[in-house]
């Protein structure tokens, strides 16, 4: 970031620079961030006496197709889908 403003401008509203893809990308270099760390490790198994484990093998390489089955179709673009449906099938018939 080159300036404070810029990074207050961005922190403000990061739904209009973010995408879901670049999220779940930040999200998993963070978890693995804290697990090098082990910060995160440490304090809960010294508070809870639970040993947590955050290698997940679904978050790595695949991550985006593992968690697109739980993602809900946005209304908009269901209603664009049903705008279109008619000029879709007067094209195909052609």
């Amino acid at each position: 970031m080159k300036n404070n403003a810029q990074v207050k401008e961005i922190l403000s509203n990061p739904g209009e620079r973010f995408r879901g893809k670049q999220e779940i990308g930040f999200l998993k270099e963070f978890v693995k961030l804290l697990k090098d760390n082990t910060f995160l490790t440490k304090e809960i198994e010294e508070h809870f006496s639970y040993n947590l484990k955050l290698d997940n093998p679904s978050l790595h390489d695949h991550m985006l197709s593992s968690l697109a089955q739980y993602v809900r179709t946005p209304d908009c673009l269901i209603t664009f889908f049903e705008s279109i449906k008619s000029d879709i099938r007067t094209l195909s018939k052609v």
